[in-house]
C-alpha cells in the first residue's frame, strides 16, 4: 500500500468489506506500506467519486463514500487520512514503511511483535498481495508462510491480492492460492471476495468462523455484480472447522478462541465446584 494509492475504488471495497466484518470484533491492520512512486499511475481509479457516478456508486456505503470523496480531494492522499473511517476502541494499525528487501525480516519481526492476541481480526494489505511459490523477497507481496505464521493456527486473517494473469484464470488462480493457505488436513476455511472492476483483485478470508462466512456471502449479495463471493473450502461451524474434523482439532479450536474456558465457568456455576475428596 502507498499513500498516494489512498482513496481508489479498490479502497472502497476494501474499507467497506472491513467495516461489514468488523461489528464485534477487534480489528489490526498492517498496510505493508512502501515509498511513493512518482513514475507509477496507479491509485488513479477514483472516478467512482465524481458528481456523475454518486448515485451509482454511494449508496453502498454512504458514509465511507463521503469520507473518501473528502480524502481524495483534499489536498494529501494518505493512509492515516484512509484508516480514520476505521477507528474505534481496541483496533490498532501498523503503518512502518517497509522501504527494501534487505528491510522484510526485521520489519516482518517488528510487525508480527505489534499485534495483539489472537482474538482480534487482523488484515494484510501488500500492493501485490499473496506471494507465488517464486517469491523473490519483494517489498510488495506478502508469503503464505508468513500468513501460516501470523495465524498461529486460529487468527482470521483478511488479504489483499492483486490478481495477476496466472494460467487458467482467475478463478483458478484463487484455488491454487487457498490450497497453498489451508492445507485440507487443517479442517479450516477460506473463502474469497472478487471485485474485477477497474483492476481486478480478491479478497481471501482465512480461518473465517460460520458467522464471519456468512457476513462476507450478504456483503457480496449486497455489492452484486461488483464483487462476487467464492467458496474455497466446505462451509465451517460457528467455532472456524470444516467438517471431518476430529475431537481433538475441536478442543484445541475451543481452547484457542478461549471458548473452553468459558464452557468451563458455565458448567461450574451451573453445578457448583467439585467438592474436596476426603484424605
Amino acid at each position: 500500500m502507498k499513500d498516494q494509492y489512498a482513496g481508489d475504488f479498490g479502497d472502497y471495497v476494501k474499507l467497506a468489506l472491513l467495516r461489514r466484518l468488523m461489528p464485534g470484533h477487534r480489528l489490526a491492520v498492517g498496510w505493508y506500506r512502501t515509498p511513493n512512486d512518482p513514475d507509477r499511475r496507479d491509485g488513479l481509479h477514483v472516478e467512482y467519486l465524481s458528481a456523475g457516478q454518486e448515485d451509482r456508486w454511494k449508496h453502498y456505503d454512504p458514509v465511507l463514500y463521503d469520507h473518501l470523496r473528502d480524502l481524495v480531494h483534499g489536498e494529501t492522499r494518505s493512509i492515516l487520512r484512509l484508516q480514520e473511517i476505521l477507528l474505534a476502541d481496541g483496533n490498532s494499525f501498523f503503518d512502518n514503511e517497509l522501504r527494501s528487501r534487505a528491510e522484510r525480516a526485521p520489519w516482518f519481526a517488528l510487525f508480527s511483535r505489534s499485534l495483539p492476541d489472537d482474538k482480534a481480526l487482523l488484515f494484510l494489505d501488500p500492493d501485490n498481495g499473496i506471494a507465488s511459490p517464486r517469491f523473490s523477497g519483494s517489498t510488495a507481496s506478502v508469503t503464505c508462510e508468513e500468513i501460516a505464521y501470523l495465524r498461529g493456527g486460529t487468527r482470521t486473517i483478511i488479504i489483499y491480492h492483486h490478481h495477476t494473469r496466472a494460467k487458467g484464470g482467475h478463478i483458478a488462480e484463487l484455488k491454487e492460492i487457498a490450497s497453498r493457505l489451508m492445507p485440507s488436513h487443517t479442517h479450516q476455511a477460506v473463502c474469497a471476495l472478487r471485485a474485477p472492476g477497474w483492476s481486478p483483485r480478491s479478497f481471501f478470508i482465512v480461518g473465517p468462523t460460520r458467522p464471519l462466512w456468512d457476513r462476507a456471502q450478504l456483503f457480496a449479495r449486497d455489492w452484486e455484480p461488483h464483487v462476487t463471493f467464492h467458496a474455497l473450502t466446505e462451509v465451517p461451524d460457528d467455532i472456524g472447522l470444516t467438517p471431518g474434523h476430529d475431537a481433538y482439532q475441536r478442543v484445541a479450536m475451543l481452547e484457542a478462541r478461549g471458548i473452553l474456558d468459558i464452557m468451563t465457568d458455565k458448567l461450574v456455576a451451573k453445578i457448583g465446584p467439585a467438592a474436596d475428596m476426603p484424605a
